[in-house]
């Protein structure tokens, strides 16, 4: 992957990062990763329904559950 393609990769996963937290808040009041709540595959469908391939969707909950 050259430092472009990164560059947008991570700018994608930010985008996606902040609309999912405000999404989260507005309707449940809040994103805590480590509750007992299964928030990989919540993120992990997030993803995917925002046009993100399945690797990259993984990956995203991957980096979010940190």
């Amino acid at each position: 992957m050259t430092k472009e393609q990164d560059l947008v990769s991570k700018e994608k996963f930010l985008a996606l990062k902040k609309s999912f937290i405000e999404n989260v808040e507005s309707k449940s009041g809040g994103f805590e990763p480590h509750d007992n709540y299964c928030w990989r595959s919540v993120i992990t469908g997030y993803a995917l329904a925002n046009g993100f391939s399945h690797d990259e969707a993984y990956q995203f909950a991957r980096e979010m559950s940190l």
